[in-house]
């Protein structure tokens, strides 16, 4: 994703949810110790600063490189809006 100055709108563009609203993702690529809070935030903010109707971490494992086996961090807020489209 393209920076926008202090306006930060995640690392992946154009992922949507099953009806076609915006989702913020936060990527991570860590040393080993998950800094939930702080990433969270970091997704929250750039949610709103995307007008998304959530917000996500994708952190890297150690010891695999297949995308299909990385770590995703979410509010519950966060998963609810990605299963039904509403932002409780």
């Amino acid at each position: 994703m393209v920076k926008r100055g202090a306006k930060d709108v995640g690392d992946i563009c154009n992922l949507e949810t099953f009806n076609e609203l915006p989702v913020a993702v936060e990527c991570k690529d860590f040393g080993g110790r998950i800094e939930a809070g702080t990433w969270l935030g970091e997704a929250e903010t750039e949610r709103v600063n995307l007008g998304a109707v959530a917000g996500v971490v994708i952190a890297k494992r150690r010891g695999t490189t297949d995308p299909g086996a990385q770590i995703v961090l979410m509010t519950t807020r966060d998963l609810v809006a990605i299963l039904t489209g509403t932002r409780p």
